[in-house]
């Protein structure tokens, strides 16, 4: 909420590269937790199958102990323990770009990136256009502050899709992920 609510700030204040910083980060948010989401259930699923055979059990899950304390105490910082290793979200970005909803993940989170490192896109978005022709085939470019260049455009456009995206994905894994754990207590009753 944090990260939409500042980016729609700067989208308003005419800041696209500040919004598309925003967007990529709500981007990758998203993104690992839908993938936490889906490494949740799957090993959820073990416990409950294993529950409705035999209830009466005691399950010890260690991928689920680590997978639990790596999204919440992982990092990438240091020299973690093995299981504290935070992984990289690009691995997760093109796990998704794979499922048809997901298809525009992948180049519109690239996009973003191009606008957040110091290249051609961070800068193109405050070029007005070409003022004057020289004669050594060079162009005189007027720079402006607040932009309005198609790549502006491309900007809110790439960052307004992720940051619909990622409220969408966000909202479809905290509900399926507390789906998940309601079946998992029901075997508690």
């Amino acid at each position: 909420t944090e990260l939409l609510c500042s980016a729609i700030r700067c989208l308003n204040s005419r800041e696209y590269v500040a919004a598309a910083v925003l967007a990529r980060s709500a981007l990758e948010l998203g993104t690992v937790f839908v993938d936490n989401s889906i490494t949740l259930r799957t090993n959820l699923n073990v416990v409950i199958n294993h529950l409705s055979a035999n209830p009466d059990s005691v399950v010890l899950s260690e991928p689920l102990e680590h997978f639990s304390l790596r999204i919440m105490w992982g990092t990438r910082l240091g020299s973690p323990p093995k299981e504290l290793i935070q992984t990289n979200v690009l691995g997760s970005i093109k796990r998704l770009s794979q499922n048809e909803q997901a298809k525009d993940l992948l180049i519109t989170y690239e996009y973003l990136c191009e606008a957040c490192h110091p290249n051609v896109v961070g800068n193109m978005n405050y070029f007005g256009g070409v003022i004057e022709l020289n004669s050594d085939g060079s162009k005189t470019t007027l720079l402006n502050r607040f932009p309005d260049s198609p790549t502006s455009k491309a900007l809110i456009e790439k960052s307004l899709w992720a940051l619909s995206w990622s409220c969408n994905a966000t909202r479809n894994a905290y509900t399926g992920t507390k789906s998940d754990l309601e079946t998992l207590l029901g075997h508690f009753k």
